[in-house]
């Protein structure tokens, strides 16, 4: 009973509670002369505290509605209220839920339901902020997340002379300025500082003064100064350390009657439309001056364990000395005690460097004891060396001030530091070794320590456990290891503060050296730094390569020393249908295109890793080609998804509908087609990789413009690469002829395909070179471009040759092969031309002799100490050989003048030249006689046949022997035997897809490398001691037979050797003729020889 007579009491009370209520608001809206029908109830946020009564009397169940009252919550958004449905009668509103049931007895309310009003009040208070600023700028965490923001952009853009130890540093002028560009409300600069000095001083601190900045870090405040640097703290990169919390300035103020145009604001003593300066005062006396004084302190910005007021001049001297000493002289000893007291900071901070992370790291397990020394010395340097040198400068400093103070109190001074320049100029010659090597070193040692910290928890774990470290004071490891490279940026601007205040003129002279030095130093080591910083990009770009899975991993050479990396940047290649995105990295040796893959993550923008796309190219076999203009794109999609409609030209036309005369449609499609094809020519790039590993690609840059950067940064690179090859060139191509002999169907005179070419010195001692080709045969005075004549009108030149030793020219045209006496057609020394006419010639038996028909090719050489000629006659798949010997001897000997003279009568004979002397044959395909000293070699199908012309029945292996396993690559690969030429005790074997030694007997030999393969698909070799060339169709690689290392490419559209018949084996150097297209006159052949450009 007692607990019911309770609850009916209480029901009682608030039924009073809420008449009383509803009475004192209905006189309150007479007083205000409000007409409540005006409001518009559900345009407000409504909380409702609305509880329903209910009890329970004689089975009759009474319930009541309490007012619900609509105010605003101050500090809660408007989003995050809770949204209470209500409906309305009148001005009044009701709720339509209840939120519990009290019984209560009938005789004290009525058995109906009574809808209670709700008023709210005149001047609701929402949370609103300043006009111009953002609506969630009120959150602590937003405008913390908004300043980091607008500082990383800021950073970025500018560097100030603390940027490399604290790369988030900014001025306390930039911070004000930061907050105006957020707020942009009309404050003054005073109260948007003490906004920036709150963010200081919230828990965790925002951002915190550098080391540098001695009157933020004495009074623990952020002065609008552009000489107080600033950096945001760790925490400051992690969302989730942001402190939670409102900024009541910037709302409008909780107290209903309160209003912005209220400048004194009311009774509340947060109102926010009280002066702003006196609620941001209010706000940062809440932190507790103590605890501000502990959190100066043991900041990890501070610069030293003791506080830096106790270790100024002005502490060590009485207020009388004060007050006694000039300005000047003041400023001069606070400068001199900086100096003195940082240099012993940075001898402490190089101390722990050296105790608490390198000695300790050579003794942990976190990194593998094969490599533990070597990744010790990549990570420190030479510290121990700048330590030293810093180690004993600060002990001279320290004794000078001790005794400068003491000798000036004894001759009744106060106590002043003289001189110090002489001391600094005695250690700072040793300064330029010391950090011109340890500035690039950072760089890489920076690279190195994240590096394994992402891949090694172990030896992440000894870093953040060696941070925690007390002696440390919170600073990272990073300020260890950048503070050689900070403190020398700094000794000039402490030097120069003394200088500025300095009198005695052999003081300042020592200073100035100091600094001029010192400066000279920095810049060195900024230069080698910035070199260093590229060298670090080309290693984690060489860290970041990808080979595509199964795919031959090339040698790069990223990493050799001097590798430049000239230029990088995006492209899009044609593929198909579409385009694919690259990331092109130009160096000085390669061009590599690769496809950029960034990290899982969304959010970031970060290359994991370049895979790359096509074979690397080599700048000595890029060329680099426009588009042409008549070029039109086949059908692709843009990174962008636009499609580019285009065909080829025939195809293009078929597309139009045939009309008399094109419409307007068509002529806007065809204009409309034109300009985005010329303007896709115009941004297109034709990049050819000679070789088999290559092809052709079309790359295309966003503009224009950049497509001419990326044309000129190639061709500067290949500049450049032609000019430190320069001292590497071995070949020089020297003219024969380059207007003679026009190409075939050209319309100017055409004497034919240059087919051969050999050469010989003359009876006067000058050097001649003869030339075969499709119409003829040419000779003339080698070098002299203009005066070769054409001595022989025969077709189809395929092969000449000269025996010197008989003055004899063998000329194979037609499967004809004749031999002519040289002294009868040399234009310049003959004295009885041959007729150019073979018929007329042919009268005059005597003067040629033809040796045999139907032969596919001819060789020549000398063989067992006799000299021979050898044919080759193809019949089916066999090749069948005749060995002639020269019989003759010299024909311009007058001794030998019968082998000139004609029949003289019907049954008499000329002398012959030649005679038989073996005939053989092999049963498969030939392509060339080499000569040894005592055998010959026929290049064919199986390699090269070994010929016994002494014992023919013999049957010897052939070279290579293709059972040997040595040899499987042969076979694997179907390879076509080009040549083989002696090299010293060897023999080089060369095949239209590789190179290899193998020794006079026949076996494998594994030299400095197992064969050489060819960058080209070579059709001809040629060898000049000591270098091997093959002859592509695009260029001419030249190879040293030694080491099988590239060292030449002679690019030329159209190359081809020119072959002699002359085919000596063990002839180490032989003169080299090719031909190739003119290269600015497409129309003409170029005939060159090869020159050496070694003795």
């Amino acid at each position: 009973m007692s607990k019911l007579q309770n609850m009916n009491r209480e029901s009682i009370d608030l039924k009073s509670l809420y008449k009383d209520l509803d009475s004192y608001l209905k006189e309150l809206d007479k007083e205000e002369g409000l007409d409540i029908s005006k409001f518009d109830m559900a345009n407000e946020l409504n909380v409702s505290t609305a509880t329903t009564v209910t009890t329970e009397v004689k089975n009759e169940k009474t319930t009541i509605k309490h007012p619900m009252f609509n105010f605003k919550l101050a500090g809660i958004p408007d989003e995050e209220l809770p949204v209470v449905e209500t409906t309305s009668t009148s001005s009044i509103a009701t709720t339509t839920t209840s939120s519990s049931d009290i019984q209560c007895d009938d005789g004290l309310i009525n058995s109906r339901q009574h809808s209670w009003p709700s008023y709210i009040n005149t001047q609701p208070v929402s949370l609103k902020l300043a006009e111009n600023a953002s609506p969630t700028l009120a959150f602590k965490s937003e405008l913390c997340a908004s300043f980091i923001s607008k500082v990383t952009s800021l950073v970025e853009s500018r560097n100030i002379f603390c940027s490399t130890e604290y790369p988030k540093s900014f001025t306390g002028e930039e911070a004000v300025n930061t907050l105006i560009e957020i707020f942009g409300c009309d404050w003054t600069r005073k109260e948007y500082r003490e906004i920036a000095r709150s963010l200081m001083h919230i828990v965790p601190p925002l951002f915190v003064p550098i080391a540098y900045s001695d009157k933020s870090l004495k009074n623990n405040k952020l002065y609008d100064s552009p000489k107080e640097i600033y950096t945001l703290t760790e925490d400051a990169k992690d969302d989730a350390c942001f402190t939670q919390g409102l900024f009541t300035p910037l709302l409008n103020c909780y107290t209903p009657s309160c209003s912005k145009n209220n400048s004194n604001g009311c009774y509340a003593p947060l109102c926010p439309n009280k002066n702003t300066m006196t609620i941001l005062n209010n706000n940062t006396k809440v932190v507790n001056k103590d605890l501000q004084r502990n959190i100066s302190l043991t900041s990890s910005m501070a610069s030293s364990q003791d506080t830096l007021v106790s270790r100024s001049w002005s502490n060590t001297v009485s207020r009388e000395t004060l007050q006694k000493t000039p300005a000047k002289e003041m400023k001069r000893q606070e400068a001199i005690y900086e100096l003195i007291y940082t240099e012993e900071d940075y001898v402490r901070d190089l101390n722990l460097l050296d105790e608490l992370f390198a000695k300790p790291l050579l003794k942990a397990q976190c990194i593998e004891r094969e490599r533990r020394q070597e990744f010790f010395n990549d990570l420190f340097g030479n510290y121990t060396t700048i330590a030293d040198i810093h180690r004993s400068m600060y002990r001279e400093l320290r004794d000078h001030q001790l005794t400068s103070q003491i000798a000036d109190l004894k001759g009744g001074g106060v106590g002043f530091v003289d001189e110090v320049g002489m001391i600094i100029l005695k250690y700072v010659d040793r300064f330029m070794d010391a950090y011109t090597e340890y500035g690039p070193h950072f760089i890489f040692a920076e690279y190195l320590a994240k590096k394994e910290m992402a891949n090694n928890m172990l030896f992440q774990n000894f870093i953040r456990e060696k941070e925690k470290q007390a002696e440390t004071r919170k600073l990272p490891f990073r300020h260890f290891i950048i503070l050689p490279i900070t403190r020398l940026q700094r000794y000039s601007l402490l030097l120069e503060a003394i200088l500025k205040r300095t009198t005695e003129e052999r003081e300042k002279q020592n200073l100035t050296k100091c600094i001029t030095r010192i400066k000279e130093v920095a810049s060195k080591m900024d230069t080698l730094t910035s070199e260093a910083k590229q060298t670090l990009r080309i290693r984690q770009i060489n860290d970041k390569i990808r080979f595509k899975p199964g795919h031959y991993k090339q040698r790069l050479d990223l990493l050799k020393p001097g590798r430049q990396l000239i230029y990088e940047g995006p492209l899009k290649r044609r593929s198909h249908l579409e385009s694919v995105d690259l990331h092109v990295f130009l160096f000085d040796h390669f061009l590599l295109m690769t496809k950029p893959k960034k990290y899982a993550s969304s959010n970031s923008d970060s290359i994991e890793h370049y895979v790359i796309s096509k074979n690397p190219i080599p700048l000595d076999l890029l060329v680099i080609n426009d588009v042409s203009e008549n070029f039109i794109f086949s059908s692709f999609r843009t990174g962008k998804g636009t499609h580019v409609r285009s065909a080829s030209t025939s195809t293009l036309s078929s597309l139009i509908p045939s009309s008399p005369a094109p419409t307007n449609n068509t002529i806007s499609r065809q204009q409309s087609l034109d300009n985005t094809s010329q303007y896709i020519n115009q941004s297109s790039l034709m990049i050819r990789h000679l070789g088999k590993h290559g092809g052709d690609y079309i790359l295309y840059t966003d503009t224009p413009s950049s497509r001419l950067v990326w044309k000129e940064k190639i061709l500067s690179a290949q500049n450049q690469l032609m000019k430190r090859e320069e001292e590497n060139k071995v070949f020089d191509l020297v003219t024969i002829s380059d207007t003679t002999f026009a190409q075939s169907g050209s319309v100017l005179q055409n004497h034919g395909k240059v087919t051969c070419a050999t050469s010989f010195v003359n009876s006067k001692g000058s050097k001649t070179v003869v030339l075969g080709t499709q119409h003829g045969v040419w000779m003339g005075k080698e070098g002299d471009t203009n005066g070769l004549k054409k001595i022989l009108r025969d077709c189809d030149v395929t092969q000449v040759g000269v025996l010197e030793g008989q003055n004899i020219l063998m000329v194979l045209a037609d499967k004809v092969l004749t031999a002519y006496p040289i002294c009868h057609l040399d234009p310049v020394n003959s004295t009885k031309p041959l007729s150019l006419s073979k018929k007329s010639s042919e009268k005059n038996t005597g003067v040629f002799r033809q040796l045999s028909s139907h032969t596919s090719y001819f060789n020549m050489g000398t063989c067992n100490g006799k000299t021979f000629v050898v044919t080759m006659k193809r019949k089916g798949s066999d090749s069948h050989f005749k060995v002639y010997e020269v019989l003759c001897g010299d024909l311009n000997d007058a001794k030998n003048a019968k082998y000139l003279a004609t029949k003289t009568s019907f049954m008499t004979k000329p002398p012959a030249w030649f005679r038989v002397y073996k005939e053989f044959y092999i049963g498969t395909d030939s392509s060339a006689v080499h000569f040894l000293k005592s055998k010959l070699l026929v290049a064919c199908s199986r390699g090269f046949e070994v010929i016994d012309l002494e014992n023919l029945s013999e049957v010897k292996h052939n070279l290579p022997n293709l059972e040997n396993k040595d040899f499987s690559f042969i076979t694997a690969a179907d390879a076509k035997p080009l040549g083989i030429f002696r090299y010293n005790e060897n023999f080089l074997m060369c095949y239209d897809k590789f190179a290899f030694l193998v020794s006079t007997h026949g076996d494998f030999v594994k030299n400095k490398y197992r064969k050489i393969d060819w960058e080209s698909n070579p059709h001809s070799v040629a060898f000049y001691y000591p270098y091997v060339l093959a002859f592509d169709s695009k260029f001419i690689e030249v190879r040293h037979a030694e080491t099988g290392k590239l060292v030449q490419v002679i690019i030329g559209d159209g190359a081809r050797l020119l072959p002699s018949a002359l085919n000596n084996t063990n002839t180490p150097t032989s003169t080299i003729y090719g031909c190739m297209t003119h290269q600015f006159r497409a129309d003409y052949q170029h005939v060159f020889k090869l020159d050496p450009l070694f003795s």
